[in-house]
């Protein structure tokens, strides 16, 4: 059976939380954009939400993501690697006395997976530029054995298993949705 691929993308509700984080500094942001594991990182990573009903997956940015215990118990149960977990509080504001406990996530895991032949985009193949995407197809023979990862070729998304996606549903992690890959187009307005 052909494996299934699905983008993992953030649900969005007008009552549900939007995340800021200010307490990165410069290297960090761009060690989080380059998806390379946090060399000397913070205690705990401090983000700040507006609105009400928090989620279990919550983005901030591209590749900002904030996840709670029982995401991260899904893909520690799995056996999910290429992934980084940091320490995080969820906060009204910088003097808030209630938290949350949650986990800076960063896939780490960088896959030169994107199919040249299959897909449609914009780019030079030779100098691994893509510019746009119409139509995302991964070539799952670089993939096999990773059940989340993010490819060389974009920023993002972050590329699931079928499994994996099975996994959170069953679980009813809120703050999720999936999109099937070839479903996918960057940039995305």
């Amino acid at each position: 059976m052909k494996q299934e691929y699905f983008v993992l993308n953030e649900t969005f509700v007008d009552d549900e939380i939007y995340i800021k984080n200010d307490g990165m500094n410069e290297t960090e942001r761009e060690t989080v954009v380059e998806g390379k594991i946090i060399q000397r990182p913070q205690d705990v990573y401090e983000f700040y939400y507006a609105k009400k009903t928090l989620k279990d997956f919550v983005t901030s940015e591209v590749t900002t993501h904030v996840v709670s215990e029982k995401f991260k118990a899904v893909l520690d149960k799995i056996g999910v690697s290429g992934v980084a977990f940091y320490p995080a509080k969820l906060m009204r504001t910088p003097r808030s006395k209630k938290s949350f406990d949650n986990y800076f996530m960063m896939v780490v895991e960088s896959v030169s997976a994107f199919d040249y032949k299959n897909s449609t985009y914009t780019g030079i193949e030779e100098e691994n530029y893509i510019g746009t995407v119409q139509k995302l197809e991964v070539n799952a023979s670089k993939i096999e054995g990773k059940h989340i990862i993010r490819l060389e070729e974009l920023l993002f998304p972050i590329i699931i298993t079928q499994e994996l996606k099975e996994a959170l549903e069953q679980a009813q992690v809120t703050g999720t949705e999936y999109m099937p890959i070839n479903n996918f187009h960057f940039p995305v307005y």
